[in-house]
């Protein structure tokens, strides 16, 4: 409930003030910069935050972050009432906003079998719902932000999102199971560098294997540079307008959500190699199939967004129940930060290559990406046969 409360809040701010801002003749190019300063600290936040689990303990971090993050957007609230929040500010506090959400959200994962026992359900169980509950978040708040701004004005959508902020602040303090302190290790390269290598070293010698780990963070990459810079390039070739855009992301997030949702049913049927195998497949069909439409409908495009969306709303909490089971308890936050950051640091390369060849080389752009996808599966399976999977 608390992080599906935190992305709410979080979806209705930004939805709202970039249609405030673009509505008040500001420059498109600083809604990329406003992105960009949503995505990077999840990249790097990721990448450290496992470092500051070590440090100062889950619960004390993420009581800390999520009222930093609410404090955050109290601040810009106030300062859009007084007529002060100029782009620069907003820049500014969306990078501290994240950077604090990036530290809750590895935080949650450094004691996520504390939070699986006090809610009475299984670690899978837990992974799901709060995976859908994620996915639903956005969806949600960006639908009824347009409504609620329209009607209401952008100051009231603003102090809703700052209210839900809040309350996700106050359910995570009265609820917040009891878990370890941190071990007090010192804030340094040395050792994040030692985190990582043996984390990285409890990943190889457990049963998911680092190729099924990279292979995992690729699946992930792909599907962010697939809805976000292959379809809208799709949509736009075929004269199709952004409503039709909109349809298709919705439909995609909302069969990822359903998806989250039947994981933990999937996992007592289909084994985790062989889960990891479909998608890749899955991906590697759809990339041929989009190739092979010179006229793509409505209908093709939805199918094409919402079938891997589909098969990775699964694939997703079963691969970090999995991880989290793989490697020991200190180590899993740094873990599932790592295979959080993965994928936003390889998109933004994927999208680049992707907005580069795509106008003049679609179907050799579509075939390539499917055949490096076939390639990467077959090269996993190999070692899970091996390991028994």
């Amino acid at each position: 409930m608390s992080d599906f409360l935190e992305f709410l809040a979080e979806s209705l701010l930004q939805f709202t003030l970039i249609w405030y801002f673009l509505t008040n003749n500001r420059d498109p190019e600083w809604i990329a910069l406003l992105n960009a300063a949503v995505y990077l600290p999840l990249a790097a936040g990721g990448l450290f935050s496992g470092l500051f689990v070590q440090r100062i303990g889950a619960r004390r971090l993420l009581l800390v972050s999520k009222g930093a993050a609410a404090s955050a957007n109290l601040l810009i609230v106030l300062l859009f009432i007084d007529g002060m929040l100029s782009l620069t500010v907003l820049v500014v506090l969306a990078l501290a906003t994240y950077s604090c959400i990036a530290l809750a959200l590895t935080a949650h994962a450094g004691c996520i079998r504390a939070f699986a026992r006090w809610a009475g359900v299984r670690l899978m169980t837990y992974n799901a719902l709060r995976a859908g509950a994620i996915i639903v978040a956005p969806l949600l708040g960006v639908s009824s932000a347009g409504l609620l701004a329209d009607r209401y004005g952008a100051l009231v959508v603003l102090a809703i999102a700052c209210g839900i902020s809040f309350l996700s602040f106050l359910i995570t303090l009265l609820s917040f199971p009891r878990s370890r302190t941190g071990a007090g290790m010192r804030l340094t390269l040395a050792s994040w560098v030692d985190l990582t290598r043996r984390t990285l070293t409890a990943i190889r010698a457990s049963d998911m294997s680092m190729s099924t780990f990279a292979l995992c963070a690729g699946l992930f990459a792909t599907e962010i540079t697939f809805s976000g810079m292959i379809i809208p390039l799709e949509v736009q070739a075929h004269g199709m307008s952004a409503t039709t855009l909109s349809e298709v992301g919705i439909a995609g997030s909302s069969l990822a959500a359903i998806g989250a949702l039947l994981a933990p049913s999937a996992q007592s049927r289909v084994s985790f190699a062989r889960l990891v195998a479909a998608s890749g497949l899955v991906f590697c069909m759809t990339f041929l199939a989009v190739a092979a439409q010179r006229d793509c409908s409505r209908l093709s495009l939805l199918l094409a967004v919402a079938t891997p969306g589909f098969v990775l709303g699964i694939l997703s909490p079963v691969f970090m129940t999995n991880l989290q089971r793989s490697i020991p308890v200190t180590l899993v936050a740094h873990g599932v930060g790592l295979a959080g950051s993965l994928p936003m640091f390889l998109s933004p390369l994927l999208m680049v290559i992707a907005g580069a060849t795509m106008a003049g080389h679609r179907e050799e752009t579509l075939v390539g990406m499917a055949l490096a996808m076939l390639a990467a599966t077959i090269a996993m399976w190999p070692q899970r046969v091996r390991r028994g999977s």
